[in-house]
């Protein structure tokens, strides 16, 4: 501190000279001790903060490319542009033969034999290709967007921008999927065996790939990225015999191998970490990913499987009781397989869906949502045209036309 110098007389001497007086605030020792400590721990921290910074960097340089960059200027672009407001429809140029479609990072992916399209929330285009893909199929995950060519040897992987990566298989792909790992899986065949699952890491390496000897319908792979699964179809004294197999990504055997018979396997998908749900033509199951224990079968009574959906929360099957009246019952079981509701109507279906604590039906001319734990439901008129209808969160969703995608929200 700066000191203050005053000059005065002195009372023995008033004519000669000048004392000093020193003002200055008095210092507290305990204060003092505090300030030097948390000085010490702030140095002790920045020094620590650039060790982490440096150790991350050099542990990650191939990562540190002018391409990388890009993209995540063009992501902060794109989330300004979420901010600032979205609007209400989307228009899209892919043509309508073999149209598919796919939610992608809160956007819209749109896929045909004319090119894929990918538009964010706000309606933004930011990508506008031409694979060149007769039949497409889009799988869409938080990190990665799937495109493979159904009965054809090819598929690519998309971020918002651009193809990340294409390979060129030595088979055909039937089946894929895509977690928001960044793992992803393909079935196809070989020479050798009626059925390969090909299971790839977030950096497009081969990590597993698993022969067998029936035919292969479904594969799943979870949000973590450590287990996959799959079901394979066999025949066996004139039925068939479905087998579910459960593996983690890295090591050689599979973990689980549950075999189901007189069962045909429609899909698999994981419900959480701990369960997953088999899908199949007589009977639906839950079933623990850790040891392959059924933990609830649930039996269709000899009706016929039309839609099914599940979450983390439910699951929902309808059942066709007349096709021609269109009459069709609901089962909503809870993720342990529970009955919440059961409930027959009449309405031209064409598609269900579950988000959070919602089921969302999608019929000719409207749409529903319904709270199955007080059977509480609102509904809204929509578009006539509407292919397919994509749940972007508890509160809308996209309907899907051949020429444009609509938003339609609900109020609580």
């Amino acid at each position: 501190m700066k000191k203050w110098l005053f000059d005065r007389k002195k009372a023995a001497d008033p004519a000669s000279g000048t004392e000093q007086v020193e003002l200055q605030m008095p210092r507290n020792a305990y204060y003092d001790q505090v300030s030097n400590v948390y000085h010490s721990l702030f140095l002790i921290f920045m020094a620590a903060l650039l060790v982490f910074v440096v150790v991350a960097m050099l542990c990650n340089l191939d990562l540190f490319t002018y391409e990388n960059f890009y993209y995540l200027a063009k992501d902060l672009s794109a989330a300004s542009d979420l901010l600032a407001g979205s609007g209400n429809v989307i228009n899209y140029e892919i043509s309508a033969r073999n149209q598919t479609f796919a939610l992608y990072r809160k956007g819209l992916a749109v896929g045909g034999d004319s090119g894929l399209q990918l538009f964010n929330a706000t309606g933004r285009e930011t990508l506008n290709t031409s694979p060149d893909y007769k039949e497409p199929v889009l799988r869409g995950s938080d990190r990665y967007l799937m495109m493979y060519d159904i009965g054809e040897k090819r598929y690519s992987i998309y971020n918002s921008f651009v193809c990340v990566h294409h390979e060129e298989c030595e088979y055909p792909i039937f089946a894929g999927a895509v977690s928001d790992s960044g793992y992803y899986a393909t079935v196809s065949e070989s020479y050798s065996h009626t059925g390969v699952v090909s299971l790839y890491n977030d950096h497009f390496e081969l990590v597993n790939r698993y022969n067998r000897n029936e035919m292969v319908t479904c594969v799943a792979v979870n949000q973590a990225g450590n287990r996959v699964a799959f079901a394979t179809a066999g025949m066996e004294n004139g039925g068939y015999v479905t087998t579910l197999v459960i593996a983690v990504p890295g090591q050689d055997k599979t973990s689980v191998e549950m075999p189901l018979e007189g069962m045909f396997p429609y899909s698999v998908s994981f419900i959480d970490q701990h369960r997953l749900l088999l899908i199949c033509d007589r009977a639906t199951y839950v079933i623990s990913v850790d040891d392959g224990m059924v933990i609830t079968p649930i039996l269709y009574a000899d009706m016929k499987l039309a839609y099914a959906a599940n979450n983390s929360e439910y699951v929902a099957l309808v059942f066709s009781v007349n096709a021609v009246t269109d009459t069709y019952q609901m089962l909503i079981t809870d993720k342990n397989g529970n009955a919440v509701l059961l409930e027959t109507f009449d309405a031209s279906l064409c598609q269900i869906e579950l988000y959070d604590q919602y089921l969302f039906v999608m019929t000719e001319n409207a749409i529903a949502r319904v709270r199955p734990e007080d059977q509480t439901y609102s509904t809204i008129a929509s578009i006539s045209d509407a292919e397919r209808m994509l749940v972007c969160s508890k509160d809308e969703v996209l309907l899907c036309g051949s020429r444009s995608a609509v938003y339609y929200s609900f109020e609580d």
